[in-house]
């Protein structure tokens, strides 16, 4: 039973989670730890008991790769996916504390790769990074009022104050 389960180190504390674990997607659970109390009232016993994260295997489709693949997760991790929008911005936008596994990590630079590669196909692609980076007409323009509208409230604050 020690050789399937593994413990690290986080936030000070030990926690443990199993090696099978590298082979999922887990949304951040591990093995937890408690008592189980007995039901005999006149010699009431506590035993140590692990909860194992609940785990399910699906096929999860990405549609940056083009590929489907099975694998372990758990109904949490599931529930993540559903609220990032999908298998591939879950993967891209979580931290890799949280996917804790090799696969997730390795699937998450596959699709980084696969990312870059997507948008280096798109023509004039250097010229829309740049005005991503400085900005469009638009944004130029909202931050343009921001400024002005700044000036003018600042200005109706200190002539409150001289009043």
């Amino acid at each position: 039973m020690l050789s399937r389960i593994t413990t690290t180190f986080l936030r000070g504390s030990t926690s443990v989670r199993p090696t099978h674990a590298d082979k999922g997607i887990y949304g951040g659970r591990k093995v937890g730890y408690g008592k189980k109390v007995a039901e005999n009232k006149k010699t009431p016993k506590r035993f140590t008991r692990q909860y194992k994260p609940n785990i399910v295997k699906k096929k999860l489709y990405s549609e940056l790769l083009g590929e489907r693949f099975e694998l372990n997760v758990t109904p949490h991790a599931l529930r993540c996916i559903d609220k990032a929008g999908g298998f591939d911005n879950y993967i891209l936008g979580s931290k890799d504390d949280k996917l804790d596994s090799t696969i997730a990590l390795e699937l998450k630079e596959r699709l980084r790769i696969a990312l870059r590669d997507e948008i280096r196909a798109i023509p004039d692609w250097e010229s829309k990074v740049a005005e991503a980076a400085h900005g469009s007409e638009y944004v130029q323009r909202k931050h343009r009022i921001r400024r002005q509208l700044h000036v003018v409230f600042k200005h109706r604050s200190e002539t409150r104050e001289t009043i």
